[in-house]
């Protein structure tokens, strides 16, 4: 018959078909059978499933054992149980016959069986039942193993040897064993080698850079095995040695080499083959500095490696020192007061070495060797620390009841948590093997999962416990690294995530400590020279105590040998690449990164600057988190985000950008710090930084981080090691620092959404599918309770003067209060809130403060480990809006100004609430709450108009006080008098006349009052005001002349307060032939509409006279102007508190309004007490008259005095204004207010120093001796002369010298021109019945153009706030209003000023001439050609020049407006009067008031609301 062959490919049982119709590969039924899948030939073939075959043997698992669950790992031909211990509880152990008991993992291989992992959870401990018995709350003098592995939480229980036990209790702490000082004994180093070869460069004969190779000479045999070295540490050089250096070998082995020795002419070199030790180190080998390091072997005789060794030429030196290297050493040396005995076990100290003492030599000396072998142990160091272990304590929770008579608790048993929980009959089905992980779960306990080969790393280890062998508890093994006995948590699928946030260090500066100012200055001299860019340079800065540097590895630094160009004018830019301390001195190794073209390389000191970094998160908002890597690849979910990182800039909201520069970020330093925590999981390998920000959902890598990291660039640490915020030995550490907002690797969204993991908490079954386990029949979820949280509101103190924002809840909202609870894996169920009791509204009266919630939680569930607080704003949209400006609308209602940008926060029929006003921190604590009535996006015509005043009538005698005149009228009874045509402003009439000649002339004569020479107002002619107004050259359309009536009348106080009629339509103006002949000519007014009843009080006196009226033009104007751009406009009714707070509270007062303002500081001299006036009054004289040294006590005449005053307070010199009371050391020529050339220069060649203003004084010092100046250049040494006054000596031939000084004999009592403090401004005074302030500005700049100060050209620019000086150009806006009769007043003062005249002062500070003498040269002495240069006039010019030297003065005479303030007028107020803000300036500090200067008001119809 034929045969016939199926070949089952399919591989699959089909009973759903009809046996004919089965396609082939695939069967109908089968038993007992497997298809082959091989690659062989034989795939497809249906084969006999093979019998059973014995596992693994009992010395491996216990017989009371019990298989709950196995698994094939058919790839690997491995067979895996998972194995139950028989144990229900200590009292029914059969423990005479085990002494411990385990639940285990148990694989068998094609090679062996061995165990996978063991969870060793009970097991019996001999007692000491000389120590322990009784009722006890703690144990001593156990087992040794005992303590090597007991934890708080585990359980002991004792047992007699009839199987009774005691009551079990929990063990609440362990103290160890106290720590004993010791020290290895004596001998323990040995010299390996008489010196040793270091390879060098063979072209340069140098030491070659990265290089970690050196070849030991003569080798000491009994220093060990060559490979002995592996591994160990060597010193080269003795520690005393400069060039000292540790290092450790990775490799040792032997190689030989050809020496060539070289002999004596004319013999051969002679060769010789030889073996030298050769060591690879760790590290490469710190180049020597030293010359004594090495002795290069070149002379006759010496021995010179040159034969060629793995392909390179060895050349070679023999190090003249020796390298040192540990052996071997059991002997320890100690203090321990309490009796030793052999065999007691001994641990090291920060170090696994462990041991048993094997023999006791004296009280205070013993020997370490293995306990169970008794081999010697290296106990590895020179001073040590060790602990006994039998003199640990263990602390129970509550007593433990040991039996004190027969039968004893000879025994005790000790039970752990469990870790696999596996149960006797309670199978396990759900078991998966995927690269090397093995996943199962119970339906118990928590799904778990095991790195198969970390598991068997673990568990090598096995004790004899009583007398039976057992495996000891499975290891954690990180990297290698023995971490300590498993635990559940280590093996569960849900990892643990952090529970805190990192800390965050902001700072708005870099660097921490001194990096700045006269301190910072090198200390080895003229470090610059022949230095160019790119190369590195060595700066020594001498250690300030208690004033550390703050700069590190990698930051900027500017120098310059001027501290005055600092930071803005730096000569050079290094980076900083090392720094190091010794003996009071910090030394920089920097990288010149750039150098300005010209600069004084030569110069002696250097002053260094930190250059600060740009802000960080400008415009954002960033949070911080991070998450753990752990050992198996697994990553956990996130810490909870940091609170945004977020440092204010000072509140500066400008309306015309609509945008609060206050919120800018201003961090430039920032550090994610604790996220190492003491809590942290032992097998985490790895964190994870995170970054989000406002802008997107998507969270970000920062960085990723592990203990194995290098060390950071200058540090000791790397970033995982750094010490956090808390120097604490058990706190959290780990810093890194953020340097850039430029990050741009995204974590997949999936991770972003991950608040938790949601692993169940049980599963019966699990399946592989894909790359995802999946789990059925599971639970998950908690019952939870009912919270009780009780909130309530808080506040924290707020300084409203630092003009920064504190943190703070929002007012006017409503907060819900919920909690979240956690189980240990970071499991969480939905939020829970409680009710009332858990809202919290914050009213308006809140506002000022900066609030916080505080929450107190009184239940919580059992599982529970932890909780958050979540917060609800239930409140609706809710904005801020800053208002920009406050319209009348004339209908009883306010048109308000926004930003477009704030556009769609609001529209009608919303409510806006006003809570603070302009220009004030208060709070309005009325409810201020407002219906928007409409919202119009462009302005509303009726705010577009505007009235600009064009004329008034005068408030002096030229004006008149009888209103009838003004009319052009006679003041008769019983009613005035008018010309033809003419008449007063009546109710009724739509019209009125006024005279010609009052308004318009000058003066005039004229019979009609009886005879009486008038004078005029000298007013523009309303005929030609309204000609021009019709001319619509305003840029509108539809300009108008408007008339009103003014009448000025007592208000409660006496003072005199305008009351207005409307204003009324001017639509003709006639000119009735006025004439100055005969006075007698009138303009006539045409109104649109008579002049109602309500203004009848502008004509009520019957006469007309005595009446105070006064009229006013206006051009009404309809246009957009710039403030209407990028506004829309909310209208809203008008009530008090709108007035109170927006309306009444314009940027004008009295008709004025602030048009420029300044800061005003105040420079003082300390010992003004001792100064008097001149006798001209002009300046004031010290009354020591001591014209060559300024008296100790004054305080403004010195180079650093300045620097410091005009620091204003802060960290660096720069220009202002001031209050000048300080002293002076010359005045400029030509004096006071000569007018400037064109280009404002005049030459400090021509000083006054001697100041006349009615008796005489010398202000700086121009008479002391003084030695005169060696010359550079002349061939034969001079001698010390005094000659004239010169700056060089120019020499066209090589002559004597005589021929060039003998005109230059002279005084030598030429003074150094230094201020003597003899002469000082008055600052504010009052002399002559006349008010003054003296009103300085120094750092007036340029600074002379000479680098060097070798010139003869002395001119320095003295224009300020022009064009042409660009360095004072922008004070023009307060040298413009530094003219008679303008306005101004001190902010935070009602009382107004007027400018009455002007003077200048050109003044020096601090030196006042430039005073130089060069010495007399002998008669033979030959000078060279060329310009020779006194050292000390280039000194004294650049000094001269500087900007901080000089100053410019005005004395400004005032007086009080009486017009608009009449009450201090009277009073005879001066700028400092007591209460008024110049008073409360602090003289030479950062203390400032704001000047305004004021122009009359001429905008009517608009209130701004102020930033």
């Amino acid at each position: 018959m034929p045969e016939i062959k199926h070949t089952f490919t399919g591989g699959k049982m089909n009973k759903d078909l009809d046996e004919r119709l089965i396609p082939k590969g695939e069967y109908r039924d089968a038993m007992n059978i497997q298809v082959s899948t091989s690659e062989g030939s034989d795939v497809g073939t249906v084969q006999n499933i093979l019998g059973n075959v014995e596992g693994c043997s009992y010395e491996l698992i216990p017989p009371s054992s019990f298989t709950v669950g196995s698994v094939s790992d058919e790839k690997n031909d491995t067979l895996y149980w998972l194995v139950s211990g028989d144990y229900n509880g200590a009292d029914s152990y059969d423990w005479n016959q085990f002494s411990s008991v385990s639940d285990m993992i148990v694989r068998k291989t094609p090679a062996a069986c061995e165990p996978v992992f063991v969870d060793q959870f009970a097991f019996k401990v001999d007692n000491n039942t000389s120590l322990n018995l009784g009722s006890i709350s703690q144990l001593t003098d156990l087992p040794v193993e005992v303590y090597s592995q007991i934890q708080p939480g585990w359980t002991v229980t004792g047992l007699t040897s009839g199987g009774e036990t005691s009551n079990t209790v929990e063990v609440l702490s362990v103290a160890p064993s106290a720590e004993y000082a010791a020290n290895s004994a004596p001998g323990n180093i040995i010299n390996i080698a008489g010196g040793f070869v270091v390879p060098l460069d063979a072209t340069t004969s140098t030491m070659s850079p990265g290089n970690n190779v050196l070849y030991l000479a003569d080798f000491n045999p009994s220093a060990g095995a060559v490979s002995d070295f592996i591994g160990q540490t060597i010193d080269l050089f003795d520690s005393s040695h400069p060039d000292y250096q540790t290092n450790t070998v990775v490799n040792a082995q032997i190689v030989n080499f050809t020496i060539q020795t070289i002999q004596p002419f004319p013999q051969a070199p002679l060769l010789q083959l030889v073996s030298y030790v050769e060591l690879t180190l760790q590290n490469s080998i710190t180049t020597f500095t030293n010359s004594s390091s090495f002795v290069p072997q070149t002379t006759t005789g010496a021995t010179v490696l040159s034969t060629s060794y793995n392909g390179s030429i060895i050349w070679g030196s023999i190090g003249i020192s020796q390298i040192m290297l540990p052996i071997p050493n059991n002997v320890v040396n100690h203090t321990v007061s309490t009796a030793l005995a052999i065999g007691d076990p001994i641990s090291i100290v920060n170090s696994s070495v462990t041991g048993c003492i094997g023999a006791i030599n004296s009280s205070t000396q013993f020997t370490l060797v293995e306990c169970s072998t008794g081999v010697p142990t290296n106990v590895g160091g020179f001073s040590f620390g060790f602990v006994l272990p039998l003199q640990t304590t263990i602390y129970l929770n509550t007593v433990l009841n040991l039996n004190v008579s027969s039968p004893l608790h000879e025994n005790l048993i000790i039970e752990k948590p469990r870790v696999l929980n596996f149960e006797h009959n309670n199978y396990i089905t759900g078991i998966n093997i995927i690269d090397n992980m093995l996943f199962w779960t119970d339906g118990k306990t928590e799904p778990k999962k095991i790195n198969i080969l970390r598991g068997i790393e673990g568990t090598q280890s096995f004790t004899y416990i009583g007398n039976s062998f057992v495996y000891d508890h499975t290891r954690l093994m990180v990297e290698g690294v023995d971490r300590g006995p498993i635990k559940e948590e280590h093996i569960t699928v849900i990892r643990k995530a952090p529970l805190q946030p990192p800390y965050l260090e902001i700072k708005s500066t870099a660097g921490e400590g001194l990096t700045s100012g006269e301190n910072v200055i090198t200390a080895n001299p003229s470090p610059f020279s022949d230095a160019s860019v790119g190369e590195l340079v060595t700066l020594d800065f001498t250690d300030i105590p208690d004033d550390p540097f703050g700069f590190k590895v990698g930051d900027m630094m500017l120098l310059s040998h001027d501290i005055d160009d600092l930071p803005d004018n730096w000569t050079i830019r290094v980076s900083i690449e090392s720094i190091a301390s010794s003996g009071g001195t910090s030394t920089f190794v920097v990288k010149i990164e750039a150098m300005t073209p010209l600069f004084d390389n030569l110069a002696v000191e250097w002053y260094g600057h930190l250059e600060q970094k740009p802000s960080i998160f400008q415009r954002k908002l960033p949070r911080f988190a991070y998450r753990y890597k752990y050992e198996d690849g697994e990553y956990s979910s996130f810490s909870p985000f940091t609170e945004v990182a977020f440092m204010p800039s000072a509140f500066d909201y400008e309306g015309t950008e609509a945008y609060n520069k206050g919120v800018i970020n201003s961090i430039k330093s920032l550090k994610i710090q604790n996220f190492v925590t003491p809590d942290i999981p032992l097998d985490v390998v790895g964190i994870d930084l995170l970054y989000k920000d406002e802008i997107n959902p998507s969270v970000y890598l920062l960085k990723s981080v592990s203990p194995n990291d290098k060390k950071l660039r200058g540090e000791t640490q790397n970033h995982w090691n750094t010490p956090g915020s808390s120097p604490a030995t058990n706190g959290s550490k780990g810093s890194y620092e953020v340097s850039s907002d430029n990050i741009t690797l995204t974590l997949p969204s999936s991770q972003s959404l991950r608040v938790w993991d949601n692993v169940p908490k049980k599963a019966l079954a699990q399946e592989i599918t894909g790359n995802r386990v999946v789990y059925g029949n599971y639970t998950q979820g908690y019952d939870t309770v009912q919270p009780d949280i009780k909130a309530w509101l808080g506040s924290r103190n707020f300084d409203s003067d630092a003009n920064e924002g504190e943190k703070s809840i929002k007012s006017l909202r409503d907060y819900n209060i919920g909690v979240v609870w956690g189980d240990k894996y970071g499991r969480e169920p939905p939020v829970k809130t409680s009710g009332s009791l858990g809202s919290i509204k914050v009213p308006k009266s809140r506002s000022i403060n900066s609030n916080y919630i505080n929450v107190d939680l009184q239940r919580s569930p059992d599982w529970a480990e932890y909780y958050r607080v979540y917060v609800k704003e239930t409140s609706n949209e809710y904005y801020n809006l800053p208002a920009d400006k406050v319209y009348d609308a004339a209908d009883g209602n306010v048109w308000v100004s926004f930003p477009s940008v704030d556009r769609n926060k609001v529209d009608e029929d919303t409510y806006i609430i006003l809570k603070k006003g302009p220009e004030s921190e208060e709070m309005i604590t009325e409810e201020a709450r407002y219906k928007i009535v409409a919202i119009e996006n462009e302005a509303p015509e009726y705010i577009k108009t505007t009235f600009e005043r064009l004329v008034r009538t005068n408030t002096d005698g030229s004006k008149g006080n009888h209103s009838v005149k003004l009319y052009g009228g006679s003041a008769t009874t019983p009613t005035p008098t008018f010309p033809s045509g003419a008449n007063a402003p009546d109710p009724g009439r739509k019209g009125f006349s006024i005279d010609g000649g009052r308004w318009s002339e000058n003066d005039y004569n004229t019979a009609y009052v009886q005879g009486v020479a008038e004078f005029g107002m000298q007013l523009t002619s309303p005929k030609v005001l309204f000609d021009d107004v019709i001319q619509n050259d305003s840029g509108s359309t539809t300009d108008e002349l408007y008339v009103s009536f003014a009448k000025e009348e007592p208000d409660a106080n006496g003072n005199m307060v305008p009351r207005y009629t409307e204003r009324y339509h001017v639509v003709s103006v006639e000119d009735k032939e006025v004439t100055q002949d005969n006075g007698l000519g009138y303009y006539y007014i045409n109104l649109d509409k008579p002049i109602t009843s309500k203004d009848s009080f502008i004509t009520d006196v019957t006469i007309l006279q005595d009446d105070n009226i006064h009229i006013h033009f206006w051009k009404k104007t309809i246009i957009n102007k710039p403030e209407f751009d990028g506004r829309f406009f909310v209208k809203i009714k008008s009530d008090s508190t709108i007035k109170n707070n927006l309306i009444s509270t314009p940027s004008t007062i009295n008709d004025l309004m602030v048009i420029d303002s300044f800061a005003l500081y105040k420079i003082a001299e300390n010992s003004i007490n001792n100064y008097q006036p001149s006798n001209g009054d002009k300046f004031l004289f010290h009354n020591s008259n001591d014209t060559q040294h300024a008296p100790s006590s004054v305080s403004t005449c010195t180079k650093s005095q300045w620097e410091t005053l005009l620091k204003f307070g802060g960290s660096t010199t720069r220009s202002g204004w001031f209050i000048d009371n300080a002293t002076f050391a010359s005045q400029q020529k030509p004096h006071v207010n000569s007018p400037l050339p064109s280009n404002g220069k005049l030459s400090f060649g021509a000083v006054s120093t001697t100041i006349t203003d009615g008796n005489s004084r010398v202000s700086c010092d121009i008479d002391s001796e003084q030695n005169g100046e060696i010359l550079s250049g002349l061939r034969y040494p001079p001698y010390l002369f005094g000659g004239s006054e010169t700056s060089q000596i120019v020499v066209s031939t090589s002559l004597a010298l005589s021929t060039y000084l003998s005109s230059m004999v002279g005084t030598k009592f030429h003074g150094d021109g230094l201020s003597n403090g003899q002469v000082a401004m008055r600052g504010v005074d009052e002399f002559n019945n006349n008010k003054y302030i003296d009103l300085g500005y120094s750092q007036f700049g340029p600074n002379h153009p000479s680098v060097d100060g070798k010139t003869t050209n002395y001119n320095l620019d003295w224009r300020i706030g022009v064009e042409g000086n660009s360095s004072t150009d922008q004070e023009s806006v307060v040298v413009n209003n530094l003219q008679p009769k303008t306005l101004f007043r001190v902010n935070g003062s009602n009382v107004v000023y007027k400018i009455l005249g002007v003077n200048k002062f050109r003044l020096f500070n601090y030196r006042g001439a430039k005073r130089s003498r060069v010495t007399k040269i002998p008669a033979n002495a030959i000078a060279f050609h060329g310009t020779h240069w006194s050292t000390t006039h280039s000194s004294r010019v650049k000094e001269m020049g500087k900007k901080q030297n000089r100053r410019i003065t005005y004395r400004i005479q005032y007086e009080v407006s009486e017009i608009y303030s009449p009450d201090a007028y009277a009073a005879g107020n001066t700028l400092d009067t007591a209460g008024q803000p110049i008073a409360g300036i602090v003289a030479n500090s950062s203390s400032n008031e704001t000047i305004q200067f004021l122009t009359e008001f001429s905008v009517d119809a608009e209130n701004p609301v102020k930033n």
